[in-house]
């Protein structure tokens, strides 16, 4: 029988289910070192993280509730699974941070692929109309796209970034780049990997970001640059920055390496409670190699890299820039949350609902774009498996690409700017 049928009938009504619940029976014995596994990084400093799940769409902290039921969130999962938006093994009964990936990815693509908006703001929440559509679903046998199995074939782009990334290390490895050159000298370079070393394995996951215009002095940079999502064999696009803010808390702004770094999911603003949520760090702690404007002219350039290369540096996270109005970074990397490009080429729009700034999470608005990064790596991984490899590469490296070029990135971000 489809799930949720009773309810869809209207011979039982069910409660809405979010982040939090937990099935009877299903609810850990020791909770503290149940989320130790997704909050190592801040669980000692902050009690809440013992007991309380994150959740960002309220910018709350869930404790476990109880569904009343032995199956509705082990149902749910089993759905999802069904369905391609949680393909791995989670915590039966716990609706956890990856569940909630699953069902927000679901929400997402039945508002997108499907063309469906009436289903509402991907939240997260297993309401109503979310039952609804999930019943329409298991009754048609529907399975997403976007998953196509653990080991699938590569789409067309897929290959052709992978063949790319291959290019770039040969060229730098016959033509060092100053920056590449500086991160080889070294002894010590942390979670950055020196060019010998870059590897691009299609069962993991990539992050590329494509950086623009950095040596054009600019004092009022923005999200310019261009990330693409390289997972199971098929490519996401999302924009933001690889840069800092012009006139930031210091004058000498941290520049990541071009390059690969391992990276791992984990929490951005850890040392805030109120803000903490899920994004990419370094992945040992140790940290990533930069370079900084130490003549505080807000570009990257010759003269910069002259003052030599710093690091290890662990407080490059890559995480949200709130909708893409303004660049919020002091290095790190960002995803602006207004509008990505799907694995389709089409052009999503979120700026209905992408919150601007953190006030907007406690308003029914979300992290849009963002999110969706988000969701994809949890949903797509195993669970015990976090690394995300991110590789980081100036723009006229797709001159490399007959078909590609650097004036490519700048047309995408500009799609991309709704």
């Amino acid at each position: 029988m489809p799930i949720f049928a009773a309810d869809v009938a209207g011979t039982e009504k069910l409660k809405s289910i979010r982040l939090g619940a937990v099935d009877e029976g299903a609810k850990p014995a020791d909770t503290k070192k149940f989320f130790e596994r997704y909050h190592k990084d801040f669980i000692q400093s902050f009690s809440m993280a013992r007991t309380h799940f994150r959740d960002e769409a309220t910018s709350d902290w869930n404790a476990f509730v109880t569904t009343g039921k032995t199956d509705y969130v082990s149902s749910w999962q089993a759905f999802l699974r069904r369905a391609g938006f949680l393909p791995f093994h989670q915590e039966n009964g716990i609706f956890g941070y990856v569940t909630l990936a699953g069902t927000r990815l679901f929400q997402e693509y039945v508002r997108t692929i499907e063309g469906i908006e009436e289903i509402g703001v991907p939240d997260g929440i297993v309401g109503g109309k979310t039952r609804f559509h999930a019943h329409r679903w298991d009754q048609e046998g529907k399975v997403c796209h976007w998953w196509r199995g653990e080991n699938p074939p590569p789409t067309q782009e897929y290959q052709m970034w992978m063949d790319l990334l291959h290019k770039a290390k040969a060229h730098y490895q016959a033509q060092p780049h100053p920056v590449v050159k500086a991160v080889s000298e070294r002894q010590i370079t942390g979670d950055t990997l020196k060019v010998d070393d870059w590897q691009w394995k299609p069962e993991d996951v990539h992050l590329v970001g494509i950086r623009r215009n950095q040596e054009q002095r600019d004092f009022t940079r923005g999200n310019d640059d261009l990330f693409l999502l390289l997972i199971r064999g098929l490519v996401f696009k999302f924009y933001g920055s690889t840069d800092p803010r012009p006139k930031g808390a210091r004058t000498d702004e941290a520049y990541l390496v071009e390059g690969q770094h391992k990276y791992r999911m984990a929490w951005h603003k850890i040392g805030d409670i109120k803000k903490v949520y899920k994004a990419l760090k370094p992945y040992s702690g140790a940290g990533v190699m930069v370079f900084r404007d130490k003549d505080g002219d807000d570009d990257f350039d010759e003269e910069d890299i002259k003052f030599g290369i710093q690091g290890p540096n662990n407080t490059i996270n890559i995480h949200w820039t709130g909708s893409g109005i303004s660049n919020y970074s002091q290095g790190c990397q960002v995803i602006a949350g207004s509008s990505y490009l799907n694995s389709d080429e089409q052009l999503i729009d979120c700026s209905a609902f992408a919150s601007p700034l953190y006030e907007g999470l406690s308003q029914g608005r979300t992290r849009g774009a963002y999110n969706v990064l988000t969701d994809l790596v949890l949903a797509y991984t195993p669970l015990d498996v976090d690394t995300v490899w991110y590789t980081l590469g100036r723009d006229e490296v797709l001159d490399l690409h007959p078909d590609l070029g650097a004036n490519w990135s700048a047309m995408m971000v500009k799609n991309m700017e709704v």
